[in-house]
Protein backbone atom coordinates (compact mmCIF):
# COMPACT_ATOMS: atom_id res chain seq x y z
CA UNK A 1 0.00 0.00 0.00
CA UNK A 2 1.10 3.48 -0.69
CA UNK A 3 1.50 5.86 2.25
CA UNK A 4 -1.33 8.40 2.77
CA UNK A 5 -0.70 11.88 1.54
CA UNK A 6 -0.26 14.83 3.91
CA UNK A 7 -3.85 16.02 3.33
CA UNK A 8 -5.28 12.63 4.18
CA UNK A 9 -3.22 12.44 7.38
CA UNK A 10 -4.51 15.89 8.47
CA UNK A 11 -8.13 14.85 7.95
CA UNK A 12 -7.61 11.61 9.83
CA UNK A 13 -5.99 13.38 12.81
CA UNK A 14 -8.76 15.98 12.96
CA UNK A 15 -11.44 13.27 13.07
CA UNK A 16 -9.56 11.39 15.78
CA UNK A 17 -9.16 14.54 17.91
CA UNK A 18 -12.81 15.40 17.44
CA UNK A 19 -13.88 12.00 18.72
CA UNK A 20 -11.57 12.25 21.70
CA UNK A 21 -12.92 15.71 22.62
CA UNK A 22 -16.49 14.48 22.29
CA UNK A 23 -15.80 11.58 24.68
CA UNK A 24 -14.13 13.91 27.14
CA UNK A 25 -17.05 16.34 27.15
CA UNK A 26 -19.51 13.49 27.65
CA UNK A 27 -17.48 12.09 30.53
CA UNK A 28 -17.20 15.56 32.10
CA UNK A 29 -20.97 16.05 31.91
CA UNK A 30 -21.66 12.68 33.52
CA UNK A 31 -19.16 13.30 36.30
CA UNK A 32 -20.54 16.80 36.95
CA UNK A 33 -24.09 15.50 37.16
CA UNK A 34 -23.02 12.76 39.52
CA UNK A 35 -21.13 15.20 41.76
CA UNK A 36 -23.99 17.70 41.86
CA UNK A 37 -26.45 15.05 42.92
CA UNK A 38 -24.14 13.41 45.46
CA UNK A 39 -22.30 16.44 46.89
CA UNK A 40 -24.38 19.60 47.15
CA UNK A 41 -21.41 21.66 48.35
CA UNK A 42 -19.79 21.49 44.91
CA UNK A 43 -21.67 24.27 43.11
CA UNK A 44 -20.80 25.95 39.88
CA UNK A 45 -18.36 28.78 40.71
CA UNK A 46 -20.65 31.58 39.51
CA UNK A 47 -23.65 30.05 41.20
CA UNK A 48 -21.64 29.85 44.43
CA UNK A 49 -21.01 33.58 44.36
CA UNK A 50 -24.71 34.32 44.00
CA UNK A 51 -25.55 31.90 46.78
CA UNK A 52 -23.05 33.52 49.14
CA UNK A 53 -24.47 36.98 48.41
CA UNK A 54 -28.02 35.99 49.30
CA UNK A 55 -28.97 36.28 53.01
CA UNK A 56 -30.10 33.13 54.73
CA UNK A 57 -33.36 34.99 55.58
CA UNK A 58 -34.95 38.32 54.67
CA UNK A 59 -35.01 39.77 58.19
CA UNK A 60 -31.93 41.97 57.74
CA UNK A 61 -33.16 43.27 54.41
CA UNK A 62 -36.62 43.99 55.83
CA UNK A 63 -35.11 45.82 58.80
CA UNK A 64 -33.03 48.00 56.49
CA UNK A 65 -36.06 48.74 54.33
CA UNK A 66 -38.19 49.57 57.36
CA UNK A 67 -35.49 51.83 58.78
CA UNK A 68 -35.17 53.67 55.46
CA UNK A 69 -38.93 53.97 55.16
CA UNK A 70 -39.16 55.30 58.73
CA UNK A 71 -36.49 57.88 58.00
CA UNK A 72 -38.19 58.95 54.76
CA UNK A 73 -41.52 59.44 56.54
CA UNK A 74 -39.77 61.44 59.26
CA UNK A 75 -38.03 63.60 56.64
CA UNK A 76 -41.33 64.38 54.91
CA UNK A 77 -43.03 65.18 58.23
CA UNK A 78 -40.12 67.44 59.19
CA UNK A 79 -40.45 69.31 55.88
CA UNK A 80 -44.21 69.68 56.32
CA UNK A 81 -43.79 71.06 59.84
CA UNK A 82 -41.35 73.67 58.59
CA UNK A 83 -43.80 74.50 55.81
CA UNK A 84 -46.40 75.52 58.38
CA UNK A 85 -44.25 78.54 59.25
CA UNK A 86 -44.92 79.95 55.77
CA UNK A 87 -48.62 80.29 56.57
CA UNK A 88 -48.44 80.94 60.33
CA UNK A 89 -49.16 84.66 60.89
CA UNK A 90 -47.26 86.94 63.20
CA UNK A 91 -50.10 87.42 65.68
CA UNK A 92 -49.26 90.99 66.67
CA UNK A 93 -49.84 92.31 63.16
CA UNK A 94 -53.11 90.45 62.76
CA UNK A 95 -54.51 91.94 65.97
CA UNK A 96 -53.48 95.47 64.95
CA UNK A 97 -55.44 95.26 61.73
CA UNK A 98 -52.61 94.74 59.22
CA UNK A 99 -54.41 93.52 56.06
CA UNK A 100 -51.54 91.51 54.58
CA UNK A 101 -49.50 90.29 57.52
CA UNK A 102 -46.14 88.61 57.34
CA UNK A 103 -45.69 84.94 58.27
CA UNK A 104 -43.29 83.56 60.86
CA UNK A 105 -41.14 82.28 57.97
CA UNK A 106 -41.02 85.80 56.45
CA UNK A 107 -39.81 87.18 59.77
CA UNK A 108 -37.24 84.41 60.31
CA UNK A 109 -35.80 84.88 56.84
CA UNK A 110 -35.00 88.55 57.39
CA UNK A 111 -33.63 87.92 60.89
CA UNK A 112 -31.24 85.39 59.35
CA UNK A 113 -30.25 87.71 56.49
CA UNK A 114 -29.66 90.63 58.88
CA UNK A 115 -26.93 88.54 60.49
CA UNK A 116 -24.73 89.78 57.67
CA UNK A 117 -24.67 93.17 59.42
CA UNK A 118 -22.64 91.72 62.30
CA UNK A 119 -18.89 92.35 62.63
CA UNK A 120 -16.29 89.76 61.65
CA UNK A 121 -15.65 88.64 65.22
CA UNK A 122 -19.11 87.04 65.29
CA UNK A 123 -19.80 83.52 64.03
CA UNK A 124 -22.07 84.79 61.27
CA UNK A 125 -22.83 81.32 59.93
CA UNK A 126 -24.13 80.27 63.34
CA UNK A 127 -26.20 83.46 63.57
CA UNK A 128 -27.76 82.78 60.17
CA UNK A 129 -28.70 79.24 61.21
CA UNK A 130 -30.00 80.49 64.55
CA UNK A 131 -32.01 83.20 62.82
CA UNK A 132 -33.66 80.71 60.47
CA UNK A 133 -34.57 78.34 63.29
CA UNK A 134 -35.21 80.64 66.27
CA UNK A 135 -39.03 80.46 65.90
CA UNK A 136 -39.28 76.90 64.54
CA UNK A 137 -41.30 75.80 67.58
CA UNK A 138 -44.12 78.04 66.37
CA UNK A 139 -44.84 75.50 63.63
CA UNK A 140 -46.57 73.59 66.44
CA UNK A 141 -47.43 76.27 69.02
CA UNK A 142 -48.28 79.20 66.78
CA UNK A 143 -47.05 82.72 67.52
CA UNK A 144 -47.80 83.24 71.24
CA UNK A 145 -48.01 86.96 72.07
CA UNK A 146 -47.74 88.66 75.47
CA UNK A 147 -51.44 89.58 75.36
CA UNK A 148 -52.44 85.91 74.88
CA UNK A 149 -52.50 85.45 78.65
CA UNK A 150 -49.87 82.69 78.55
CA UNK A 151 -47.15 82.98 81.18
CA UNK A 152 -43.51 83.02 80.16
CA UNK A 153 -42.98 79.71 81.99
CA UNK A 154 -45.85 78.04 80.15
CA UNK A 155 -44.74 79.49 76.82
CA UNK A 156 -41.22 78.14 77.40
CA UNK A 157 -42.61 74.72 78.32
CA UNK A 158 -44.80 74.52 75.21
CA UNK A 159 -41.99 75.64 72.92
CA UNK A 160 -39.48 73.20 74.46
CA UNK A 161 -41.94 70.35 73.95
CA UNK A 162 -42.42 71.40 70.33
CA UNK A 163 -38.67 71.58 69.73
CA UNK A 164 -38.18 68.09 71.16
CA UNK A 165 -40.88 66.81 68.79
CA UNK A 166 -39.20 68.43 65.79
CA UNK A 167 -35.76 67.14 66.81
CA UNK A 168 -37.13 63.59 67.16
CA UNK A 169 -38.08 63.67 63.49
CA UNK A 170 -34.43 64.19 62.65
CA UNK A 171 -33.32 61.28 64.82
CA UNK A 172 -35.93 58.54 64.97
CA UNK A 173 -35.92 56.09 67.90
CA UNK A 174 -36.87 52.52 66.97
CA UNK A 175 -36.92 49.43 69.18
CA UNK A 176 -35.15 51.35 71.92
CA UNK A 177 -32.09 52.07 69.77
CA UNK A 178 -31.37 55.32 68.01
CA UNK A 179 -31.06 55.08 64.24
CA UNK A 180 -28.05 57.17 63.35
CA UNK A 181 -29.39 58.86 60.22
CA UNK A 182 -29.37 62.50 61.27
CA UNK A 183 -28.59 62.32 64.98
CA UNK A 184 -25.97 65.02 64.56
CA UNK A 185 -28.51 67.33 62.90
CA UNK A 186 -30.97 66.82 65.76
CA UNK A 187 -28.28 67.64 68.30
CA UNK A 188 -27.27 70.72 66.34
CA UNK A 189 -30.89 71.91 66.23
CA UNK A 190 -31.33 71.49 69.98
CA UNK A 191 -27.96 73.08 70.70
CA UNK A 192 -28.72 76.17 68.58
CA UNK A 193 -32.17 76.71 70.07
CA UNK A 194 -31.03 76.20 73.66
CA UNK A 195 -28.16 78.62 73.09
CA UNK A 196 -30.60 81.18 71.67
CA UNK A 197 -33.03 80.88 74.58
CA UNK A 198 -30.29 81.17 77.23
CA UNK A 199 -28.74 84.29 75.60
CA UNK A 200 -25.33 83.35 77.02
CA UNK A 201 -23.28 83.71 73.83
CA UNK A 202 -22.78 86.97 71.96
CA UNK A 203 -24.24 85.31 68.86
CA UNK A 204 -27.47 84.44 70.71
CA UNK A 205 -27.70 88.00 72.08
CA UNK A 206 -27.14 89.44 68.60
CA UNK A 207 -29.81 87.25 67.00
CA UNK A 208 -32.33 88.34 69.64
CA UNK A 209 -31.44 91.95 68.86
CA UNK A 210 -31.96 91.22 65.16
CA UNK A 211 -35.33 89.71 66.06
CA UNK A 212 -36.33 93.02 67.68
CA UNK A 213 -34.78 95.06 64.89
CA UNK A 214 -36.79 93.25 62.23
CA UNK A 215 -39.99 93.87 64.22
CA UNK A 216 -39.63 97.65 64.43
CA UNK A 217 -38.53 97.88 60.79
CA UNK A 218 -41.61 95.86 59.82
CA UNK A 219 -43.82 98.11 61.97
CA UNK A 220 -42.53 101.13 60.05
CA UNK A 221 -43.19 99.45 56.71
CA UNK A 222 -46.78 98.70 57.74
CA UNK A 223 -47.31 102.26 58.98
CA UNK A 224 -46.21 103.67 55.64
CA UNK A 225 -48.10 101.10 53.59
CA UNK A 226 -51.43 101.05 55.43
CA UNK A 227 -51.45 104.35 57.32
CA UNK A 228 -51.56 102.60 60.70
CA UNK A 229 -50.21 103.88 63.99
CA UNK A 230 -48.04 101.08 65.42
CA UNK A 231 -46.21 103.27 67.91
CA UNK A 232 -46.69 100.72 70.69
CA UNK A 233 -44.15 98.42 69.00
CA UNK A 234 -41.58 101.23 69.07
CA UNK A 235 -42.47 102.20 72.62
CA UNK A 236 -42.01 98.60 73.76
CA UNK A 237 -38.70 98.28 71.89
CA UNK A 238 -36.55 101.25 72.89
CA UNK A 239 -32.89 101.38 71.93
CA UNK A 240 -32.00 100.45 75.51
CA UNK A 241 -33.37 96.92 74.90
CA UNK A 242 -30.63 96.21 72.38
CA UNK A 243 -27.48 94.71 73.86
CA UNK A 244 -25.27 94.64 70.75
CA UNK A 245 -23.60 98.02 70.33
CA UNK A 246 -23.57 97.91 66.52
CA UNK A 247 -27.27 97.08 66.45
CA UNK A 248 -28.08 99.78 69.01
CA UNK A 249 -26.94 102.31 66.42
CA UNK A 250 -29.12 100.72 63.74
CA UNK A 251 -32.11 100.66 66.09
CA UNK A 252 -31.56 104.33 66.90
CA UNK A 253 -31.61 105.10 63.17
CA UNK A 254 -34.94 103.25 62.82
CA UNK A 255 -36.44 105.22 65.72
CA UNK A 256 -35.11 108.50 64.27
CA UNK A 257 -36.61 107.73 60.88
CA UNK A 258 -40.00 107.10 62.44
CA UNK A 259 -39.86 110.35 64.42
CA UNK A 260 -39.08 112.28 61.23
CA UNK A 261 -41.91 110.50 59.45
CA UNK A 262 -44.38 111.22 62.25
CA UNK A 263 -43.31 114.89 62.43
CA UNK A 264 -43.79 115.27 58.68
CA UNK A 265 -47.23 113.68 58.89
CA UNK A 266 -48.16 115.90 61.83
CA UNK A 267 -47.13 119.05 59.96
CA UNK A 268 -49.04 117.93 56.92
CA UNK A 269 -52.13 117.25 59.00
CA UNK A 270 -51.83 120.63 60.72
CA UNK A 271 -51.55 122.41 57.39
CA UNK A 272 -54.61 120.64 56.05
CA UNK A 273 -56.54 121.50 59.21
CA UNK A 274 -55.48 125.14 58.98
CA UNK A 275 -56.45 125.39 55.33
CA UNK A 276 -59.84 123.87 56.04
CA UNK A 277 -60.42 126.24 58.98
CA UNK A 278 -59.47 129.43 57.14
CA UNK A 279 -62.18 131.23 55.26
CA UNK A 280 -61.71 132.28 51.66
CA UNK A 281 -61.23 135.91 52.69
CA UNK A 282 -58.60 134.89 55.28
CA UNK A 283 -56.72 132.88 52.66
CA UNK A 284 -56.82 135.79 50.25
CA UNK A 285 -55.58 138.16 52.95
CA UNK A 286 -52.65 135.88 53.79
CA UNK A 287 -51.70 135.46 50.16
CA UNK A 288 -51.74 139.22 49.57
CA UNK A 289 -50.09 140.27 52.84
CA UNK A 290 -47.27 137.68 52.60
CA UNK A 291 -45.96 139.46 49.53
CA UNK A 292 -44.96 142.53 51.54
CA UNK A 293 -44.43 140.90 54.93
CA UNK A 294 -41.29 139.39 56.40
CA UNK A 295 -43.45 136.62 57.82
CA UNK A 296 -43.90 133.46 55.86
CA UNK A 297 -47.34 132.31 54.75
CA UNK A 298 -47.26 129.53 57.38
CA UNK A 299 -46.54 132.08 60.12
CA UNK A 300 -49.32 134.33 58.86
CA UNK A 301 -51.72 131.37 58.87
CA UNK A 302 -50.94 130.72 62.54
CA UNK A 303 -51.47 134.42 63.38
CA UNK A 304 -54.82 134.49 61.58
CA UNK A 305 -55.92 131.22 63.20
CA UNK A 306 -55.01 132.58 66.64
CA UNK A 307 -57.02 135.71 65.95
CA UNK A 308 -60.02 133.66 64.81
CA UNK A 309 -59.84 131.53 67.96
CA UNK A 310 -59.75 134.73 70.07
CA UNK A 311 -62.73 136.13 68.19
CA UNK A 312 -64.69 132.90 68.72
CA UNK A 313 -63.81 132.86 72.41
CA UNK A 314 -64.83 136.49 72.86
CA UNK A 315 -68.09 135.89 71.06
CA UNK A 316 -68.92 132.86 73.18
CA UNK A 317 -68.07 134.77 76.37
CA UNK A 318 -70.26 137.66 75.34
CA UNK A 319 -73.16 135.34 74.64
CA UNK A 320 -72.83 133.84 78.12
Amino acid sequence: ESLPSGRERFIHCSRTCGLVLAHLLLASTLISSSCCSGFKSHHHPIRSLHTMAEPKDNSSLERAQNDTSDYNHAAVEFAQLLGRLKTTPRTGWVRRGVPKWESVADHSWRVAALSLLLPEDYDVQKCIAMGVLHDVAESLTGDICPDDGVSQQEKARLEEKAVDKIASLLSRVKNGAEIDFNASSAKQLLSLLHEYEKRESKEAIAVKDLDLLDMIIQAGEYEECYGLDLGEFYDGTPVSRFRTSELQNVAQAVHDQRKSRMDAQSNSTEKNTTKNALSASDAAFIAEYSKASTLSSEELERVVMAMRKWDNKSTNTGND
